[in-house]
């Protein structure tokens, strides 16, 4: 699949938006210098599920040779998961979003983490808020180690 073919099909699906969780998501990238035009946004499914339920299996499957060939094009030194199911799916099955949030794995020489999605940070929950702040600062942190500009120690 070329780029363009990618980018065809993915312009066909017109109810993908962020909405108030990408808001969201982009005051965590400005709180931590992240410019938004340095990162790639890319779901596993291309179209939200009705009444924002979890994916089922068979939803996910039709979707994921999509991110798989996003990610053969792009190449990514870092992927960071959105929530549990993008890190069940990519990580680990029995991932444990409370515990493993912001933990780092290495797989096919990417450096991979899951962070809480934004559309859970909207609701009360001032704990993962900042616990996802202590996150977004450790993509910073695991960015410049890769850039060769990391601290010792």
């Amino acid at each position: 699949m070329t780029w363009e073919e990618l980018e065809a099909a993915a312009m066909n699906c017109q109810k993908c938006a962020l909405g108030r969780a990408g808001k969201l998501l982009d005051k965590y990238f400005e709180a931590v210098g992240i410019e938004r035009d340095d990162v790639y946004i890319a779901n596993i499914l291309k179209c939200r599920p009705p009444q924002n339920r979890d994916p089922a299996p068979a939803e996910e499957e039709a979707c994921i040779d999509f991110l798989r060939a996003q990610v053969k094009l792009i190449q990514p030194k870092i992927i960071v998961c959105l929530g549990r199911i993008a890190g069940q799916r990519l990580i680990k099955p029995d991932l444990k979003i409370t515990r493993e949030h912001g933990a780092w794995v290495k797989k096919a020489g990417v450096m991979m983490t899951t962070i809480y999605h934004p559309s859970y940070l909207l609701r009360p929950n001032a704990q993962a808020r900042e616990q996802m702040l202590t996150d977004m600062k450790e993509i910073v942190r695991m960015r410049e180690e890769l850039r060769g500009g990391g601290t010792n120690g």
